[in-house]
């Protein structure tokens, strides 16, 4: 027999029961180097998505990829973007697989790209958090410290870096205004849960929990859900 596994819940941000959000729509990132959020675990994911909320939004992370395809090899803008594009469809494929085992009416599954092209008020929340980045000097230190430590990673475990250390922490930093700006979209949306197998941005459970009152921003009303996989003894 193969080995059994079950989902721990991990931590909710703010601290509140998951029965209380039972009625709640709630989005499942799926990160292109973090072969977590789309391997052999994912149908326990869904799974547990489908028995604790109304509707999923499962958002392929795939355009934002981009960035991180030039932080490690450089080149042609295009050709990261086709690879990230590219990834992003076999990872569909795969999805709709356990996707179709479960219940298809509790999911919609998104590109990112796609969602950024539908959404008009993407520019604004992008533009306003750039405006704090360069302007709020501990929201800039915040994010810095995940670009930082992000970047050092890839240097730990000897990953190709085309870029020098600083121009990947910038990248790294344009990257994660991205993800903020997506989020607030769909937060903005009523899709408040996130769901994460793993530990989300510190950033969104800072903003969640009060720790920046000054940010005019949807982020204040996300919940975030951090998810872990246990062996079944």
């Amino acid at each position: 027999m193969g080995k059994k596994y079950k989902l721990k819940l991990s931590k909710i941000v703010p601290n509140i029961s998951l029965e209380t959000l039972h009625n709640e729509k709630c989005f499942y990132g799926i990160s292109i180097n973090n072969p977590f959020t789309w391997g052999k675990h994912t149908k326990l994911f869904l799974e547990w998505i489908s028995q604790n909320f109304a509707h999923c939004n499962v958002l392929i992370v795939d355009y934002l990829y981009r960035i991180n395809e030039y932080i490690s090899f450089g080149g042609n803008t295009q050709d990261a973007i086709d690879k990230s594009l590219l990834l992003g469809k076999i990872i569909e494929k795969r999805l709709n697989e356990d996707i179709n085992k479960i219940s298809s009416d509790k999911f919609t599954m998104i590109h990112w790209k796609d969602y950024i092209d539908s959404n008009p008020n993407f520019i604004k929340h992008i533009n306003y958090l750039k405006s704090n980045f360069n302007n709020n000097e501990r929201f800039q230190n915040n994010i810095r410290k995940i670009s930082k430590l992000y970047v050092e990673r890839l240097i730990k475990r000897e990953e190709s870096l085309f870029l020098t250390k600083e121009e990947s922490i910038n990248q790294s930093n344009s990257y994660i205004i991205e993800e903020l700006a997506i989020i607030s979209c769909l937060v903005e949306s009523n899709y408040c849960v996130s769901i994460y197998p793993g530990t989300q941005l510190s950033i969104l459970k800072e903003i969640a929990k009060g720790h920046f009152p000054e940010l005019d921003t949807s982020l204040k009303n996300g919940i975030y859900i951090d998810l872990t996989v246990k062996k079944i003894k």
